[in-house]
This record gives C-alpha cells, sequence and structure tokens, in this order.
C-alpha cells in the first residue's frame, strides 16, 4: 500500500539541535516516536554489517548529513561551531558518503 504499517522511516545515530527540538522529541506520541530508529553510527554509516539487507533496506533511500556552518567558498562544516567548539567526531562522514555513492 502507500502507508507504511509497523515500519521505520528514519535511522538516526544522535540528535543535536535546539532546546525546542528536544522537547519536541519529548512530547512525540509512542507510535511517532517507534517510527524513528536510533542505533550505532556505524550502523547507519555503512553496508558492513549486513550488506544485502542494509542495501535493500536503503532502496530510494534519502541521505542526510546536517552542516552546522558553510563558508563563502562552499565548504560545509559538520563536525563544530564558529567558535571552535567541537560538537561531533569526524568519524564516519567518509563511510556516509561512500555507502550513498555505493547503492544504485
Amino acid at each position: 500500500g502507500d502507508n507504511l504499517k509497523g515500519g521505520i522511516y528514519m535511522h538516526g545515530g544522535f540528535y543535536l539541535g535546539p532546546q525546542d527540538f528536544y522537547q519536541a522529541l519529548r512530547d512525540m506520541s509512542r507510535e511517532e516516536n517507534e517510527k524513528i530508529c536510533m542505533s550505532s553510527v556505524g550502523h547507519i554509516n555503512q553496508l558492513d554489517y549486513n550488506h544485502p539487507l542494509l542495501s535493500a533496506q536503503r532502496k530510494h533511500a534519502r541521505f542526510i548529513n546536517t552542516g552546522m556552518m558553510v563558508t563563502l567558498s562552499g565548504a560545509v562544516v559538520s563536525d563544530g561551531l564558529e567558535n571552535g567548539t567541537v560538537v561531533s567526531g569526524v568519524g564516519g562522514q567518509y563511510n556516509f558518503v561512500s555507502m550513498a555513492h555505493s547503492l544504485p
């Protein structure tokens, strides 16, 4: 059919956002919450754990990585803030992009 029943519509490794974002997550119904699968970053960023299954699960997938800052020349930073504060490690980003490109 056209509706996802009992499935997951997003896999995530961690959340990062303002306080109202976290409040919205806390306010989600149990049914909404169960459609988001929090998993290890390794499971999300690569196919190595089970290539056939993970490839099938990513059919028609959209790959989104948060950009926190963009330079005037177009470089995107997703691991730190303008003042130099590091908020996320850079590990896994290569795997994330490589995985997206290796799928049909």
